[in-house]
């Protein structure tokens, strides 16, 4: 494992002191690239597994893998911020994005800044956003986006 670099940051990350994994019950994932003492474990503990990072910062792709096999929904491959409920979605895009958003169940979704359906009964819709954009979407029903417009008319 290399250390996470921000891809924002003008300088290199530097840690320490450096933690590792010494629990013999754990299956070790990833290793220290300079001693190749276990730095990224999971272990099962009664009903549920729990990941020890040794790093602070993760990468989006370890994450995302973590959060599949938790079985967490990922609404998008994009590298946006995102926040979620069951009834909105706010997404913000520190670089441009040009992806699809994927639901959980068919929904009507309504474009909060724009005021503009941009999804009819359906489980995915476009994301593109310019860099530094955010978005924020309603999800609902027809009945609910309908009552929802007129009401903001």
């Amino acid at each position: 494992i290399r250390p996470y670099q921000d891809p924002f940051s003008p300088v290199p990350v530097t840690l320490g002191p450096v933690f590792s994994v010494a629990d013999p019950e754990a299956t070790i994932l990833g290793r220290y690239v300079h001693s190749q003492a276990p730095a990224l474990a999971w272990k099962q503990s009664g009903g549920m597994r729990s990941y020890y990072g040794a790093l602070p910062l993760a990468s989006a792709t370890l994450l995302r893998a973590i959060f599949r096999t938790a079985g967490v929904h990922l609404y998008t491959e994009a590298p946006a911020w995102f926040l979620g409920s069951d009834r909105l979605l706010a997404f913000h895009a520190p670089a441009a994005i040009d992806a699809a958003v994927v639901l959980k169940q068919p929904r009507w979704v309504l474009d909060l800044y724009a005021q503009e359906i941009v999804a009819r009964d359906s489980t995915t819709f476009d994301l593109k956003l310019a860099p530094g954009q955010s978005a924020l979407y309603l999800l609902g029903d027809r009945d609910e986006v309908d009552r929802y417009l007129q009401d903001h008319e």
